[in-house]
């Protein structure tokens, strides 16, 4: 079964859903307003994973590191 990403907080999204996200909105024309904040949310925590040296780990992962 897919995962359904909308259903779920950005925080729980792989790198790579969160790079497909982003790079989805590069090919509209007109977003909605929900679809912008999706992707500003995207954007934040991809930001925030690369900040804090989280790149390239798992949502599990990061959750892990945040509780040692």
């Amino acid at each position: 079964m897919e995962r359904n990403n909308y259903l779920l907080s950005v925080e729980e999204w792989t790198e790579e859903e969160l790079k497909a996200e982003i790079d989805s909105y590069k090919q509209l024309g007109g977003a909605s307003i929900k679809d912008t904040i999706r992707k500003n949310k995207a954007e934040d925590e991809l930001q925030w994973r690369y900040d804090k040296g989280y790149s390239g780990l798992t949502p599990k992962e990061i959750n892990m590191e945040e509780e040692s």
